[in-house]
């Protein structure tokens, strides 16, 4: 009798670990499925996207946890045009995340409740025409950016915008904190472009190396990231030159290049300068033109020049899209709809699924992709194939698969209507949780409801047959819950504590 238990047991545990939990968020334009959704930007338990309607010029913007109760219309309609963006992502510490948008008259920045999902309108910067922020970064405090050559701040408390310097310089760009400092690129007003440094002061702003000659800097993001123990940016002038990588200690010793690459690289229309850490290594693309296509050449590099190198020298990764993924220290991108990887060396740079794919994404080490019919599947470390249904029914997405901690949203169709899922892998719950412990239900010989100590109220509760078939799913939101539905018999359940990773089973029966 133990055997059969035992054997039985097993089966549950692999039904739940081989599982997925779908939500369909149903109160976001139904009866609608000609809508432009965008997902913005992840934060701590949900995301921010929004709504372009047909015939409209303005976005409507939604928060998620994920869950049907917290998703909603966010309180300021934000009120930009289909071609704005929000910019930036900046969690402060004080309960918010920060987002910057254009509109006619200057900037925007917004503020998010990561406890209520909220938005309201933090303050507004006023622009002259043609005139945009540079680049702007927080520390200690405030908010710091540059418009041309001046240099400003914002203060979280008093929201006051105080100018800081006249740099004197042509043209100031990056704002970039790194290790208590904040880093700029700007016109020395010598004929060079430099890299400075400040603790937030005038009196405080030094040179710290001369980059390279000023030929009128390009107006394209400037890309910073940190590898190591060093920060790396790039730079790249309005003429044809190539762009440069360029890596620095905060010493002028320490400040240097890394390589040339082609000056559409940093283009953003192209959006093909995507990096990946991986750990000893760093993964990065270069485009190469070819009629607007994102056609790119890849290179890895352990941070100095002469460990910097093309990857597949003289290949021509074609019409490469623009997300990449890191997974156990290998880095997933596509190339012609083709899933690759590459480990940072050359015989480690391959293919590594053969099926042609519109989007991917990870869950834990779960590959999630959209296959050329648009139907979603996934593949599980051990390379079982399975295609993700909903009611027993296949679901295609209209949009990417937009990851946010351990969940995957996009956009179906479902029966007729345009909405918002979210999916969620129970094996990246279970492998990023504890050993499932056992609990001991009491009484575990039941009639019609299963009783839970208030401990457990919150919990998520799976509930399995005897041949491990998952029958309920749903989260313990009371004392009670009601198995009327159940026929008389043995059963199992899980019970997964989210909140602190821990995964209990247990088992009861129903007569």
């Amino acid at each position: 009798m133990k055997k059969i238990l035992l054997f039985v047991s097993a089966v549950m545990i692999s039904s739940f670990l081989n599982g997925q939990k779908l939500t369909v968020i149903d109160d976001i334009e139904t009866e609608n499925t000609s809508l432009d959704v965008q997902f913005r930007h992840s934060f701590d338990g949900g995301i921010l996207f929004s709504i372009l309607k047909k015939f409209e010029s303005d976005y409507t913007y939604f928060t998620t946890d994920g869950t049907v109760e917290n998703t909603k219309e966010t309180t300021v309609n934000p009120g930009v045009h289909s071609n704005s963006n929000f910019d930036g992502n900046y969690d402060v510490g004080d309960g918010y995340i920060y987002y910057m948008t254009r509109i006619n008259t200057g900037e925007k920045i917004y503020r998010l409740s990561k406890q209520t999902l909220d938005i309201e309108l933090f303050t507004t910067i006023d622009l002259p025409s043609n005139e945009y922020i540079n680049g702007i970064d927080y520390y200690k405090g405030y908010f710091y950016y540059t418009v041309e050559e001046n240099f400003y701040r914002i203060s979280l408390q008093t929201k006051e915008i105080e100018l800081i310097a006249d740099l004197g310089f042509y043209d100031a760009k990056g704002v970039k904190v790194y290790k208590d400092k904040i880093y700029l690129l700007a016109d020395n007003n010598d004929g060079f472009y430099g890299l400075f440094e400040c603790t937030g002061t005038a009196a405080s702003i030094k040179l710290i190396k001369k980059i390279k000659p000023f030929q009128g800097i390009s107006d394209q993001t400037i890309h910073w990231f940190e590898f190591k123990d060093k920060l790396y940016f790039t730079l790249y002038f309005k003429t044809d030159e190539p762009g440069t990588i360029y890596y620095t200690d905060g010493s002028e010793n320490g400040t240097g290049a890394l390589i040339d690459i082609h000056h559409n690289s940093f283009f953003d229309f192209y959006n093909v300068f995507k990096i990946g850490n991986l750990g000893d290594k760093f993964i990065f693309f270069e485009h190469v033109p070819n009629g607007g296509l994102h056609d790119c050449r890849i290179y890895a590099s352990d941070g100095t020049p002469q460990g910097t190198s093309e990857l597949l020298p003289g290949t021509i990764l074609k019409n490469r899209a623009a997300n990449i993924e890191i997974v156990n220290n290998q880095c997933y991108f596509l190339s012609d709809n083709t899933l690759y990887k590459t480990d940072g060396t050359s015989s480690g740079t391959m293919q590594a699924h053969s099926e042609y794919i519109r989007e991917f994404n990870f869950i834990g080490e779960s590959l999630y992709y959209v296959s050329e019919d648009a139907l979603i599947n996934k593949v599980d470390k051990s390379g079982n194939s399975s295609q993700i249904k909903y009611n027993g029914s296949d679901i295609s997405t209209y949009d990417e698969l937009f990851k946010s901690g351990n969940k995957l949203f996009f956009t179906s169709s479902i029966n007729n209507d345009r909405r918002l899922i979210v999916l969620e892998d129970t094996l990246t719950l279970a492998s990023n949780g504890q050993a499932l412990a056992d609990i001991i239900l009491s009484p575990n010989i039941i009639f019609q409801y299963l009783t839970f100590n208030e401990s457990q109220i919150g919990h998520e509760l799976i509930v399995y047959g005897s041949q491990g078939i998952r029958l309920m799913q749903e989260p313990i939101t009371q004392s009670s819950i009601d198995c009327s539905k159940l026929t008389s018999g043995n059963y199992f359940l899980i019970l997964i504590d989210k909140k602190n990773s821990k995964f209990y089973k247990s088992s009861f029966t129903k007569l």
